[in-house]
Parts: C-alpha cells; structure tokens; sequence
C-alpha cells in the first residue's frame, strides 16, 4: 500500500470518529418542544399545599393525605417559597408542564429529578432523591449525587441553579 492511500484511510478513520462524537452530542442535548421554550417559572405552578383539580400531578393524587415534609426555594423570585410533600408523595422536578415543580432552567432537564416518600421503610431511607440520569446532575448539599440519596431534615437539594430546603414537617 502506498503512502497516499494509507492517509486516506488514515483521514476517513478520523472524519468518521468525528462525526460518530457529533451524533453523540447532539443526541445527548436536551430537546425542547415549542412549549418549552415558553419562559415559565416556578410560580406559574400550583404549591402542593394549595392544589386545585388541575393542579400538579402529586397534588391531585395526594391532597387528603398529611403533609410528611416540604420543599422551600432558597433565593431568586421564589425564595421563600414552599412546596408540600404529602404522606406516601413522589414529586417530580425539572422543565416539563407536568413535573410538580417546574424549574425553567437551560441547565435543567425536562424531567431532571424526584424527591420519594415511602412507608414502612427506616427513617433514613424514609425520604430519597431520585436523580432522572440529568444531564447536568442533582446536589445534596453541593455534592452530586449518583442516582439515589437519602434526605435528612435541613438538606440543601440543587436542580439547575435553583437550591431547595428538605425539611420535615413537625407533627
């Protein structure tokens, strides 16, 4: 084989990589659909303490049952601001019209993350949260996350920008 050829090959082995990594990440960056591109925040949704029939979907599911703990926002227009978790709840978290808590955020994923409560279970492992594999990942206070952590009373969860405070509510 001749030297040209063996470039050429060499080239083509090189430009194929390339494209194969473009593929990737564009495949890898979040879509978003034309509502998605709607400026949206965290106000525009419903509180899971105050929820209406077509409120959020945790809220619809579990408004008879006791609020067990609460999310709060800790800066930005929202600051202060807090979202009930109710006995047995699963709450969603990310961009999607349908999360519980919807977070418009670039560095947000559509569905990016969800804080459980489950029964029966030690109180350690009482309450958890559920990273979506988000492109940019979940914090418990400031450390990501892999996957799954459980939630302690006064623990700082961070999706996007925006940072959350896990407390428990006093019965």
């Amino acid at each position: 084989m001749s030297k040209e050829a063996i470039l050429v090959m060499l080239l083509v082995a090189v430009v194929g990589v390339l494209g194969v990594l473009l593929v990737m990440i564009l495949l890898r960056r979040p879509r978003q659909s034309p509502s998605d591109k709607r400026p949206r925040r965290l106000e525009d949704t419903a509180t899971l303490s105050n929820a209406a029939p077509n409120a959020a979907p945790a809220a619809r599911r579990s408004r008879n049952r006791p609020p067990v703990a609460m999310l709060t926002a800790l800066h930005g227009e929202e600051q202060g601001r807090s979202w009930l978790i109710r006995q047995g709840d699963t709450t969603t978290i990310g961009r999607l019209n349908d999360c519980d808590i919807i977070v418009s955020q670039a560095n947000v994923s559509r569905l990016h993350a969800q804080v459980n409560h489950r029964e029966g279970v030690s109180p350690s492992h009482e309450f958890t949260v559920f990273d979506y594999s988000s492109t940019n990942g979940t914090l418990v206070n400031e450390a990501p996350i892999n996957t799954v952590a459980s939630l302690k009373d006064g623990d700082e969860i961070g999706i996007g920008d925006q940072r959350f405070r896990f407390e428990r509510v006093k019965r």
